[in-house]
Parts: structure tokens; sequence; C-alpha cells
């Protein structure tokens, strides 16, 4: 089976420093229309619009002619705009933005009442609703959880749809 080993251990995840995010601010404020483009795609995150925030961050991040820091800054502005959203496939492409920033993982929200951590057909613990699992790792469906809640001790491959939200259950106000 795909999630039959363990995948290798991820970079150590490194987050700007706030002096490193006044110092982006500053080189930010030298590309006005990174600056734009930025303010519209967080507007759009902000109204639940993530594809359309996607779209911008993308356009960020391809734009060879802005600054690394920047276009650095669009990769984990986009890697939130997926987790926000919450779509199949988003956590992998989350996990793909932060990788591609020297961060090693993606921290996520248990949203199933439980789910078990597999490695192969062997069951090696369980996560419940709100716990903090860091993701690592994604083969299809599957996202390799290197620590819950900090713990690295509990480790395995879950199922991505026990990470995503689940949508309302229609509303039934239209039956008699």
């Amino acid at each position: 089976s795909e999630q039959a080993q363990e995948p290798p251990a991820p970079a150590v995840a490194v987050r700007p420093s706030h002096e490193e995010d006044d110092a982006l601010e500053t080189v930010a404020q030298a590309y006005p229309t990174y600056a734009k483009l930025r303010k519209q795609a967080q507007a759009h995150a902000r109204q639940g619009n993530f594809l359309a925030a996607i779209t911008v961050y993308s356009t960020i991040v391809a734009d060879a002619t802005l600054p690394e820091e920047l276009r650095d800054q669009a990769h984990r502005d986009r890697a939130g705009a997926y987790l926000a959203r919450a779509d199949k496939g988003d956590i992998e492409k989350a996990l793909k933005d932060y990788k591609a920033v020297g961060m090693g993982g993606v921290e996520v929200i248990v949203q199933a009442n439980s789910a078990p951590l597999k490695l192969g057909s062997t069951v090696k613990g369980t996560v419940r609703k709100a716990q903090i699992v860091e993701i690592t790792n994604a083969r299809g469906t599957w996202l390799w959880v290197c620590a819950v809640r900090g713990n690295d001790s509990l480790r395995g491959w879950i199922q991505e749809s026990a990470l995503l939200k689940r949508a309302p259950a229609p509303s039934r106000s239209w039956l008699p």
C-alpha cells in the first residue's frame, strides 16, 4: 500500500520574525503592483472568495521580476487561502507552498469525530476532533501526520477527509 512506510523527516519550519515582517513591508513598498495585488487577494480571502485569492496569489508567485521574499510571502498567503477553502487536495497544495519557502509542514485541525493513523494496514493511533496535527507529506488522499499537538510519538497516515470541513446540510425550509 502507498502509505506502508514512513516518509523522510521534513526540514525545520521557519516562521519570519517581526523584524523580517517589517523588512518585507519595506521591500513591498518599492513594488506598488505587488502591494496592490496582495491587498486585492487579502480582500478576496476576507470575503470568503478563496478561489479569487488563490488566483491573485498565484500571479504574485509567478512574477519572476519580484524579489524572492515577496514571492515567498505570496506562497505563505496562498497556503493560508488553500487551508481556509479546505477543498479536496487543498491541504496538499498548502503543504507544497509551505515547503517551497522552507517550512517543514502544515498544522491542521482534525474535523472528523475520530480518525485512525495508519502505517500500512496497522492502526498506530487515533486522533479526535479539534486536535491539531502536523502534516509533512501527501500521497493522494493520504496525508502523513508527523505529530499530534506537538507530540511526535503519535504518527501515521490519515485520510484527507478527516481534516476537511464538511459542507453544511442543505436547508429543508422548502418542505411543507
